[in-house]
């Protein structure tokens, strides 16, 4: 399993000739990694830039649900169940 980029992303500024998105995050030692979201509109490009900016940060709120004590309440225990599944997923060991 290969890790991820933790973030935190935030989206830098358009690109204007595939009227997409760049996303920038801090690296060490005051380095820059850049990712471009192209989509065919803007609306998709805006939605897609802020959902992986925010992907880190709803990776670590998953990863507290699923460590709460659940203490057999059914519907904790499928918040759980649900955040261990999308943690799996972001995680490619679903």
């Amino acid at each position: 399993m290969s890790t991820h980029t933790p973030g935190p992303w935030e989206i830098y500024r358009r690109d204007y000739r595939s009227d997409g998105l760049v996303l920038r995050q801090q690296g060490e030692k005051g380095k820059y990694l850049f990712a471009l979201v192209e989509q065919p509109g803007i609306r998709e490009s805006e939605a897609n830039a802020r959902l992986i900016a925010a992907a880190p940060d709803m990776l670590a709120v998953a990863n507290r649900i699923a460590l709460w004590p659940a203490r057999k309440r059914p519907a904790m225990l499928a918040l759980q169940e649900a955040a261990r599944a999308a943690i799996a997923k972001a995680e490619g060991t679903s």
